[in-house]
């Protein structure tokens, strides 16, 4: 600690000689020590694998992130709010994502429409479909375009809301 102190000292500001770390620095100080401390993440996948895991740890190239979402909610005069989906794909195998963007086109126009569908036209008290059920309509609908063995799962990262009024 005493050389951090006078490498900070050494790069201080004429003038500042007997300035102190100040507190944000500190906690700069501190995460970046811990940071460093702690074991890196493929260290702790390879611990987790040798521990007899039944199930495969899934790899980044098993999920595919599709582009958001972005749906208008009418009402009667105007668009009311815009809602934003962020959906990844979770795939059967890492050999589908050829079939996914093969298929991006149609799967994203499917997926737009089945949106608009249950969330474009506001209710009279306002509500919106539960989450739930909005996920597995997309999911249903992704696996009608791109076949029922290609998506294992989807994933909904986050819905925003946007009232416009």
């Amino acid at each position: 600690m005493y050389r951090v102190r006078q490498r900070i000292a050494a790069h201080a500001k004429p003038g500042r000689e007997g300035s102190r770390l100040r507190p944000h620095g500190r906690v700069a100080l501190i995460a970046a020590v811990v940071f460093l401390a702690l074991p890196s993440v493929s260290t702790r996948a390879a611990e987790h694998e040798t521990q007899g895991n039944a199930h495969p740890t899934p790899t980044g190239s098993q999920y595919y992130k599709l582009e958001p979402f972005v749906v208008p909610v009418m009402t009667r005069e105007t668009v009311a709010r815009h809602l934003t989906f962020v959906v990844t794909l979770e795939l059967a195998d890492d050999s589908m994502r050829d079939r996914i963007r093969k298929d991006l086109p149609r799967l994203r126009h499917a997926l737009n429409t089945s949106l608009i569908q249950m969330v474009g036209i506001q209710r009279n008290d306002g509500t919106l479909p539960p989450v739930a059920a909005v996920k597995q309509r997309m999911l249903d609908v992704t696996r009608d375009v791109t076949g029922k063995d290609t998506v294992r799962d989807l994933l909904m990262e986050s819905v925003y809301e946007r009232k416009l009024r």
